[in-house]
């Protein structure tokens, strides 16, 4: 039995994983397999669209351990490799129906089609996230293109169907808008810019300055004073509260995402950078953290870039239930 089924349709192109029984996890050699059927629709006239699913109650489970143990990288590409590089060079419209488990790699495979219907049962998981480990298949340089769009955070439409954009929708509109769960195209994509030093000549606050005047112009990118924030204390947490906290409440409440450019101290998250999650979080109910899509650049002078602190940070930032790219 074939692990990978297509068939063709007009100028459509099929794809199902076809290994129900193990949820249709993938080998290394589907990986080769898939690798080698989007270079080939890339390179087909006749092929103008894909539309990809999975065979049973699950779209892929990621990796298949057992295949994964006996063939474990090596020196050279690996499968993954080439799947994606496969769809790094793939530019025609890839259209997904996801059912059950979408694991690991069955998740981040998607961030590199152009629109994903998700049913009810669908489950997104990204495990190595929570190791502050970035995804294989999230990461590389086309992200400095199309990430934007790729990592777009998931909108619900009707009859309980999510979905995101992706490169070929980029290509027909030119800006977004970000309205509570919804997403429109007319206004670019306002990000809270969270800088966890307070030196004058902080190297993260130039970063977070770079990265602001690098960015396209589907997003709109602005510094969120922190340091003025008093220490959290409950007993302040009245009717009427320190007004830096309601002031930076509603600003973070309002944006559509926050990119949190931070040192490590101590291997750990500095103390105002902490301070200003816990008090976004409160009152315990109102967290203006939940669902905001988010994303972490830490740098120091030292050879790990700030790794303690973007692994604590994103322990914090699960909890607080802010996915993470």
């Amino acid at each position: 039995m074939d692990e990978i089924v297509t068939e063709h349709t007009g100028s459509i192109l099929r794809i199902q994983f076809n290994r129900p029984t193990k949820r249709n996890a993938m080998t290394s050699a589907m990986y080769l397999a898939l690798a080698g059927i989007f270079n080939e629709a890339a390179n087909d006239e006749n092929t103008r669209v894909v539309l990809w699913h999975g065979a049973g109650d699950s779209f892929c489970a990621g990796n298949d351990l057992e295949d994964f143990l006996k063939n474990p990288p090596g020196p050279g590409e690996s499968p993954q490799a080439s799947l994606m590089h496969a769809f790094v060079n793939f530019d025609k419209p890839v259209v997904v129906a996801v059912q059950g488990a979408a694991i690991g790699g069955g998740t981040t495979m998607l961030t590199h089609c152009d629109f994903i219907y998700a049913g009810e049962s669908a489950k997104f998981q990204m495990p190595f996230i929570n190791l502050a480990v970035v995804p294989e298949f999230g990461g590389g340089d086309e992200g400095r293109e199309r990430g934007v769009q790729r990592a777009s955070p998931l909108r619900r439409r009707k009859g309980s169907v999510f979905g995101f954009p992706g490169k070929a929708q980029a290509r027909l509109h030119e800006n977004r808008q970000i309205s509570g769960n919804r997403m429109t195209m007319d206004r670019p994509m306002n990000v809270c810019v969270l800088v966890g030093s307070l030196r004058k000549a902080s190297f993260n606050g130039m970063l977070a300055n770079v990265l602001i005047s690098l960015a396209p112009s589907s997003l709109k990118l602005d510094i969120v004073e922190v340091g003025q924030l008093p220490l959290y204390n409950e007993d302040l947490e009245t009717a009427a509260p320190p007004a830096s906290w309601t002031a930076f409440r509603q600003r973070v409440k309002a944006a559509d995402a926050v990119l949190f450019v931070t040192p490590e101290y101590n291997r750990s998250v500095p103390a105002v950078l902490k301070n200003a999650l816990d008090v976004g979080s409160r009152p315990y109910g109102a967290s203006v953290w939940d669902h905001k899509p988010g994303a972490i650049v830490s740098s120091s002078p030292g050879a790990i870039g700030g790794f303690g602190a973007n692994h604590h940070l994103r322990q914090s930032l699960v909890f607080l239930n802010v996915p993470i790219m």
